[in-house]
């Protein structure tokens, strides 16, 4: 559900494909593409959505486009998780959770990369997967103590 030429991962998009392989295929056998990137609407040129959400910070959670680059903003990921749960599809599929930005300074060795998401878990865009899913407890349930469902995204 991206790559397409222009704005390259839409919502009207993503809810056609996903609709339609939902009635060609089992849907808990079909997974929605995130992209966690932007392409140039132009020149089809792609930026790490960490490379976008810092040199156009602030960005507002509903923005899907700056410096020309298309892209999915926290909101359109949450929304695009939803309709995968409310198809009942069997997950989303993330290109390439690498590419977000980082909430907190990871270290490997003597190497420390620091924090890119200007304004920490609002910029997120696997945060703002995981709070369009809900909290869970220790043991993977739902707050009510209820088990995730099998198909849980």
């Amino acid at each position: 559900s991206y790559d397409q030429p222009g704005r390259h991962s839409t919502w009207e998009f993503a809810e056609r494909v996903a609709k339609q392989g939902a009635r060609m295929l089992p849907a808990h056998q079909v997974t929605l593409g995130l992209p966690f990137y932007g392409r140039h609407v132009s020149t089809g040129d792609w930026k790490s959505y960490e490379d976008l959400v810092q040199a156009h910070a602030p960005l507002a959670p509903g923005t899907d486009e700056a410096g020309g680059y298309y892209f999915n903003g926290p909101d359109l990921i949450m929304r695009k998780t939803r309709l995968a749960r409310e198809l009942g599809l069997g997950g989303v599929m993330i290109w390439e959770v690498g590419q977000d930005c980082r909430q907190n300074a990871v270290t490997h060795g003597k190497d420390t990369h620091a924090v890119t998401c200007p304004q920490g878990e609002q910029s997120a865009l696997l945060a703002a997967l995981a709070r369009e899913l809900g909290p869970r407890d220790s043991d993977g349930g739902d707050e009510g103590g209820r088990a995730p469902p099998r198909d849980e995204l």
